[in-house]
């Protein structure tokens, strides 16, 4: 047993404290709030260990003062005071640029779908006016999707939804819609993609098939 006035503190006591006004000193300053957190996390672990050693072995160490978690506790609180504004600012930021980053890669990506489609919708078409078959819109994506290079296609808008669908109208974002018109005796190929929900959204191509032949139903 130590009879002793002057016994010491317990292991972490002063630590503790150092920490804790380290969290205040820190969590004051805007940029250190993350050191406040730390330092206020690590003064709290701290205290409690030494108040268990103290409470453990009471003869051996002086009582601990509560300085440590006092301070640990504020420089906590004022850490999260002053991230919560600054997550709010980076958030106001960073979200409205990751979804224009979103919405032009989309834009991209679904151009060049247009594009690529369109190449192998007029050859396809092509393809059936000389055998004679009827341009069908959805025969002739039928035709479309089982070519090599449309296999690999995905939607960069919806992943998992369609890709080319045979329609009138583009029916959701990220899909291609196919259909044909007839303009003055010419059958015309109609491509539109959707990138976003408007209707300024949309991406659409014109394309004549095999002028001066009208396709049968038109």
């Amino acid at each position: 047993m130590n009879t002793s006035p002057f016994r010491p503190e317990a292991p972490g006591a002063k630590s503790s404290r150092t920490l804790g006004i380290l969290a205040l000193v820190s969590s004051v300053l805007v940029l250190c709030f993350p050191l406040g957190i730390l330092f206020g996390i690590i003064a709290l672990v701290k205290h409690g260990k030494a108040s268990r050693l103290q409470k453990a072995s009471p003869d051996q160490f002086q009582p601990v003062g509560s300085v440590g978690m006092v301070t640990g506790i504020l420089g906590l609180v004022l850490a999260v005071l002053v991230a919560l504004p600054a997550i709010g600012v980076t958030a106001a930021v960073a979200v409205p640029a990751y979804l224009g980053y979103r919405a032009r890669a989309s834009e991209v990506a679904m151009t060049a779908q247009v594009k690529q489609i369109k190449a192998v919708a007029l050859d396809e078409a092509a393809r059936m006016q000389a055998e004679g078959l009827e341009l069908d819109p959805d025969a002739l994506v039928d035709r479309i999707l089982v070519k090599p290079g449309m296999r690999n296609l995905r939607n960069p808008v919806a992943p998992g939804r369609p890709v080319l669908v045979a329609g009138e109208h583009a029916v959701e974002p990220g899909v291609v819609t196919l259909w044909i018109r007839s303009d003055r005796g010419e059958a015309v190929l109609v491509l539109q993609g959707m990138v976003g929900l408007r209707q300024r959204d949309t991406l659409s191509t014109d394309l004549t098939v095999l002028p001066g032949r009208k396709p049968q139903g038109l």
